[in-house]
């Protein structure tokens, strides 16, 4: 199971680590987490994110919001 949590704080954290240590690794690592993310977890059609998706990459539910997910973490999924 990926969730979307880990996925926004590894975004969050590498750019951070890169912009102390200018690894252009970190940048790379970035991106990718990114690319994945964007395309995995995001609703182009509706907006926000989907909270889970199975080990292959695809939604397993489609319900947005839940206990450990609001309002509060909408500027961490914005692009």
């Amino acid at each position: 199971m990926k969730l979307w949590w880990p996925h926004t704080e590894g975004l969050v954290a590498l750019l951070s680590a890169y912009h102390r240590s200018r690894d252009p690794r970190l940048l790379e690592s970035f991106r990718e987490l990114f690319d994945y993310s964007f395309s995995h977890f995001s609703d182009p059609e509706s907006g926000e994110w989907f909270g889970y998706l199975n080990r292959h990459g695809t939604v397993t539910h489609h319900f947005k919001g839940g206990p450990y997910k609001g309002w509060i973490d909408q500027g961490k999924l914005s692009p």
